[in-house]
This record gives C-alpha cells, sequence and structure tokens, in this order.
C-alpha cells in the first residue's frame, strides 16, 4: 500500500484528528532532486525513446572523451593523467594565476573578504578588484580535497570539459528538436579545439595560456541561456536563470558583455504581458547577485588597464574578413552556410530561440566592429577632452 508521507506523518502517539507533520526540509530537498529522475525512469521507453537516448548518450560521452584526452585528464590510467600529477601549472599567462587563489585563501578569506590590497606585485595593487573571483573561489574548494596545483589544474580545465555539455543542455532548454541539442555538442566541441586564436578566450589554446575563468564562464553562460530561453517558454526557472545569468556575470567580464546581449536579444523576442513579470523579478535578482563584483568593477573602470592588445585589423595583410572567416575557405564556407541557413530555418518557422541566436551573433559581430578602437572609459573620455582644450 502506497502512503503519502507529506499528509500522513503523524508522532507516535498522535489519534487520528492530530494536524499531519510537514516533512522537513532535508526531506523536502531530496524529494525534489529525486522526482524528476524517478518520473524519467519510470516513464514509457518505446523504440524512439531508445534511440534518441542512445544517440544522446554517445555524443556526450564521445565529445567529453576527446576533451579528456586533449587535456591528459585519465585518472584511470595515472601514467596517461598529467592533472592528477602534483605539480605546479604554468604556461602562458597561467603562472600568473598560481599565487591568486592562494593569496585568497591565506588572506582575504581569513579576514572575510574576497579581495583587498596586496604589496605582492608591483607597488601595491587592488587584488581580486579588477579580476574575477569565483573560479579562484572554486579552487579553494577542490584545494580543501586535493593538493593546491592539482586544484588550479581541475578548475583550469573545468570549462573545457563541460562546454559540449553545456552547449546539449542549451538545446535540450531551448527545445530544439532532436538532434540539434546533440549537433550542439559537437559544435562546442569544434569551438574549443578551434585553433585560429590563441588569447581571446573560450578555446583550448586560450584557456591553456590562462584563460580559464574566460572558458568558466562561458559554460555558465550557455547554461544560463537555455534556462533563460525555458524560463520564457514556460514561466519556470527563475532561481536557477538568475543563479546561472550571474554565476557567469562574475566569473569573467567579457562573457558578462556577451551574456548580457543575449539575454536582452532572448528578452527582446519573447516578452510580453503575461512574462514581463517572470522578466522583471528575474533580472532585479540577476543584477542584485552580480552587483557585489559588477558595481565596483564598473565604477573604476578609469584605473583599469586597457584589454585590447592590439588594433585590429593591423596591417596590409589583415582585415575584417580575417577577423571574422580565420579557418581554411572550405570550413569557414560550410560554417556559414550551415549558420545561415540556420537562423533563416528559424526565422521562417518562427523559432524564438533559433532567431535569437542569430541576431546574438549579428550583434555581437558589429560589436567587434564598433569597439575596435577598444572600449571607452572615463578616463580616456576626459583625456578626449583635455586634448580638445588644449588644442583649441
Amino acid at each position: 500500500m502506497n502512503i503519502d508521507l507529506e499528509a500522513s506523518e503523524v508522532g507516535p502517539d498522535s489519534g487520528i484528528d492530530d494536524e499531519p507533520i510537514e516533512p522537513s526540509m532535508m526531506l523536502r530537498v531530496l524529494r525534489r532532486i529525486v522526482r524528476r529522475p524517478q518520473r524519467w525512469m519510470s516513464s514509457e521507453w518505446d523504440t524512439s525513446r531508445i534511440w534518441k537516448f542512445s544517440f544522446t548518450a554517445f555524443a556526450l560521452a564521445v565529445t567529453t572523451t576527446i576533451m579528456m584526452n586533449v587535456v591528459h585528464l585519465n585518472p584511470l590510467s595515472p601514467a596517461a593523467d598529467l592533472i592528477f600529477d602534483n605539480n605546479t601549472p604554468t604556461g602562458g599567462d597561467f603562472g600568473a594565476h598560481v599565487w591568486g587563489p592562494a593569496y585568497l585563501r591565506d588572506h582575504l578569506l581569513p579576514s572575510f573578504r574576497l579581495n583587498g590590497w596586496t604589496m605582492d606585485w608591483y607597488g601595491g595593487m587592488p587584488a581580486y578588484r579588477f579580476y574575477m573571483v569565483l573560479p579562484a573561489i572554486a579552487v579553494v574548494l577542490v584545494d580543501v580535497l586535493l593538493p593546491y596545483g592539482v586544484a588550479l589544474k581541475l578548475v583550469g580545465v573545468l570549462g573545457l570539459l563541460t562546454l559540449p555539455a553545456a552547449c546539449w543542455g542549451f538545446g535540450r532548454l531551448a527545445k530544439f528538436a532532436f538532434p540539434i541539442p546533440e549537433l550542439f555538442a559537437f559544435a562546442g566541441l569544434a569551438f574549443l579545439l578551434d585553433e585560429s586564436f590563441t588569447i581571446y578566450g573560450g578555446n583550448l589554446k586560450s584557456t591553456m595560456a590562462g584563460e580559464f575563468s574566460f572558458s568558466i564562464a562561458l559554460t555558465l553562460a550557455v547554461l544560463a541561456l537555455g534556462a533563460l530561453a525555458a524560463g520564457l517558454d514556460s514561466g519556470r526557472y527563475r532561481v536557477w536563470t538568475a543563479v546561472l545569468i550571474a554565476a557567469a556575470a562574475v566569473s569573467h567580464g567579457i562573457v558578462l558583455i556577451f551574456m548580457a546581449v543575449a539575454a536582452l536579444v532572448f528578452t527582446a523576442l519573447w516578452v510580453d504581458r503575461v512574462r514581463i513579470r517572470w522578466v522583471v523579478t528575474t533580472g532585479v535578482t540577476a543584477l542584485l547577485l552580480v552587483a557585489w563584483w559588477v558595481g565596483p568593477f564598473l565604477m573604476n573602470h578609469e584605473y583599469m588597464t586597457d584589454m585590447k592588445y592590439g588594433p585590429r585589423p593591423e596591417g596590409a595583410e589583415d582585415s575584417f574578413w580575417d577577423m571574422f572567416f580565420p579557418l581554411a575557405a572550405p570550413l569557414d564556407v560550410v560554417i556559414t552556410v550551415l549558420a545561415v541557413i540556420g537562423v533563416l530555418w528559424s526565422v521562417l518557422r518562427r523559432d524564438k530561440n533559433g532567431s535569437a541566436l542569430g541576431i546574438t551573433g549579428l550583434a555581437l559581430a558589429a560589436g567587434v566592429y564598433l569597439a575596435r578602437d577598444s572600449l571607452p572609459d572615463r578616463k580616456s573620455t576626459r583625456l578626449n577632452s583635455s586634448h580638445q582644450i588644449i588644442s583649441y
């Protein structure tokens, strides 16, 4: 006989007329965790579902295994594994990041702070005021169980290992038809293995050069967009959407820009009088969750160094065409044609999420062109005004 615990949990001495005892918070959380897997397992497994599940498992297993081999993560074969070797990661800017989480662990967190002033570099500098602290916190947490060098490497490759699965998750949450979410996983893998750039962030080479915060933020941003699309469609996932957007934003400032543009585009295509409350409450929650770091970061932007390493396009042999189409011509043609077909098909079918992806891509490409001379800040504005006054 099935017993409804929520309705019938009573004390040992209680009578029939006693009020039912509310289940504990831990029990309610446990029920929420197991409810969806139980429902998923108990539903009918017909031939179509078995085929779809098998292909999904294949896509995620292949893309994740490839990335594990590329970054030399193989816990089952110590001879082939480099991540769990107890040494210090270096290479590119990675060596500079070895200091930060340790300073956070040894000096800032014991004082209940996430940023502060240190004399360890230069003539003193503000630690984690202009750099993202969330990935560093992740290193500190892993360091509780594992040696510091191993913790750095595990967190360093975390974004690379999870991006294909996050791309699949976005496709599922945004309700793209099978097998598009699975193809998104392979597209995420292709992006990670793209060797046409080494420092812009997100791909394997950039991450190995020290941009691991970027790759973590990118994974979070892709999942956040999936939760946003699902929430705009169903009215659910308000908390998850706000938390994921905030986590992506405070994990890397450049991804924050991408996240903001994409979120505005998705919202603009979905919002109506029914959804406005969901949009406002989710957006305000996300803004409040990021304000503790993004606020001081933006307000003190004039004290930052310019993150534009060099002008592009640069020289007679460089052009915006080379920037936007950096691969071999056949690959560029295939990728661009598929992208155009996908966007046009989404527009014709009035698929809001597919259309939003296309508009986001065009908006970001325009942003690259408009920001080619670097992002403006108050310091440069004042300097330009002073120069104009002196010129007169």
